[in-house]
């Protein structure tokens, strides 16, 4: 699992040196999956916020990485799901 890309993690200019480095990734996490060394690889986002919409970033990642799954997470949904 690809995680930690979006805003919540890192200034825009971080995520944008995070998605740079995800096509050489990209490629090895193909490479580990054509081999049969990984099953399936995915990505998630976490933040929400006007400056970055999950639906928005996973299309950007898409088109840099042939993923299996993307994952929509975030704190709202974990603590209202899953909180004690």
């Amino acid at each position: 699992m690809i995680h930690d890309l979006d805003l919540g993690y890192g200034t825009r200019e971080q995520v944008e040196g995070y998605l740079s480095e995800l096509e050489s990734g990209g490629r090895a996490l193909a490479e580990l999956r054509a081999a049969g060394t990984v099953k399936a690889f995915g990505a998630g986002c976490n933040t929400f916020s006007p400056e970055q919409q999950c639906d928005e970033f996973a299309r950007r990642i898409a088109k840099i990485v042939d993923l299996d799954f993307f994952l929509i997470a975030g704190a709202h949904y974990t603590r209202e799901h899953f909180a004690p």
